[in-house]
């Protein structure tokens, strides 16, 4: 709705139909300690139907070309701990779990 959008959805659908597949939500922010912008990945969703279709790789594909045309230096996200398939499809990318970091947070 701007030319400077505040988040970006990427969204798959069907070929032959406006069904939703899967979609990747992204913000960015613009500079963090190395100076480069961040490419903030809050939502990766793929129809259970769907996964191990491409659509999520797609998606992913999506998200990193986004980043590169920002110059980020990064892509970040969340996984719980317990999602086990998450985990080993974003390892198949080429991601690696961010061990320098911890999460915190204050509860309200």
């Amino acid at each position: 709705l701007s030319e400077q959008p505040d988040f970006y959805a990427w969204v798959a659908t069907a070929a032959d139909s406006d069904q939703l597949l899967g979609m990747a939500v992204t913000y960015c922010i613009p500079w963090t300690f190395d100076l480069h912008p961040t490419l903030v990945l809050k939502e990766l969703y793929v129809d259970a139907k769907t996964r191990s279709g491409g659509v999520g790789k797609a998606l992913m594909n999506a998200v990193i070309a986004q980043a590169r045309n920002l110059g980020a230096g990064q892509i970040k996200w969340t996984v719980l701990p317990e999602n086990r398939a998450a985990q080993a499809f974003y390892q198949s990318l080429g991601a690696q779990a961010d061990r320098a970091w911890e999460n915190w947070q204050l509860t309200l």
